[in-house]
């Protein structure tokens, strides 16, 4: 079943929100952080290292708040319009031991022994090659979707 998509610019910075979004390990070392900045702060006897740590902790939010929903949000937006062989149409078919990408540019297949690992969302499914390199799945192809994510579970084991 041979399934034919264009990723838009809208879904192509939702997807990179979705590879942006911070792991289990990265959520355990900011609540470590926090739990330590509590701390600190309680502990402290001092006006000056409360004043230091509370600001901290107030820059740190307002910058990761600047950072993911300002910032990376229209550098994707910059990146998508600028790199035009992501605005192609994209051909998809699943195949017994992987996938077959097609565009414009070329044809690919990625083995499901070359998947690094894989994460989704209501609405995508990230493939990754490498730890920074992914193919995007819009979940909106439907069925296939559906059939990719179930092969990643098998041959690749649970998303991150």
């Amino acid at each position: 079943m041979v399934v034919t998509f264009t990723l838009s610019e809208n879904e192509y910075v939702k997807a990179n929100r979705l590879y942006g979004k911070p792991t289990r390990g990265i959520k355990l070392f900011y609540l470590i952080t926090f739990i330590a900045l509590v701390v600190t702060f309680i502990l402290s006897e001092t006006l000056k290292i409360k004043v230091i740590v509370s600001v901290g902790f107030i820059c740190g939010v307002i910058g990761h708040c600047l950072v993911a929903y300002v910032y990376a949000p229209w550098q994707t937006r910059k990146q998508y319009k600028s790199y035009k062989a992501v605005q192609d149409p994209i051909s998809l078919n699943l195949q017994p031991n992987g996938l077959h990408f097609k565009s414009t540019t070329g044809e690919s297949n990625l083995d499901w022994s070359r998947v690094v690992k894989w994460r989704e969302s209501s609405d995508f499914i990230l493939i990754y090659q490498a730890p920074c390199v992914y193919h995007v799945i819009p979940k909106r192809i439907g069925g296939l979707a559906i059939n990719i994510r179930e092969l990643l579970k098998q041959s690749v084991g649970v998303a991150i």
